[in-house]
């Protein structure tokens, strides 16, 4: 498990300019391990796993899994099946064989 920090601007807390991930990546054998900077949302190996912080205010997230099987926030989805998340900071997303995503994060 690896964090991945972003410094950002935080005026009321100087100090706190710091926000991040943690990223875990698995790799089977005889596989390459990929670079954390290039993987993608959109496709994640058995085993993976990503968070998305969803931005404030009233915001609406899709996620459609197009292939594979994940689990987000504790719910499983597979290939076909969709999620349409309200009220969440955060989507806690692990994929339980390789999966391919698309991700809406709309106002």
């Amino acid at each position: 498990m690896v964090f991945l920090p972003v410094l950002v601007n935080n005026p009321s807390q100087p100090e706190a300019g710091v926000r991040g991930e943690f990223v875990y990546q698995r790799k089977g054998k005889g596989e390459e391990w990929t670079p954390i900077r290039s993987e993608t949302l959109a496709s994640l190996k058995k085993g993976e796993g990503a968070t998305h912080a969803v931005k404030s205010g009233h915001r609406h997230v899709y996620l459609f899994v197009t292939k594979g099987d994940v689990t987000v926030n504790d719910a499983k989805l597979s290939a076909g099946d969709q999620a349409r998340v309200q009220d969440e900071t955060t989507l806690e997303i692990a994929a339980n064989n390789d999966a391919e995503l698309i991700l809406l994060d709309l106002p």
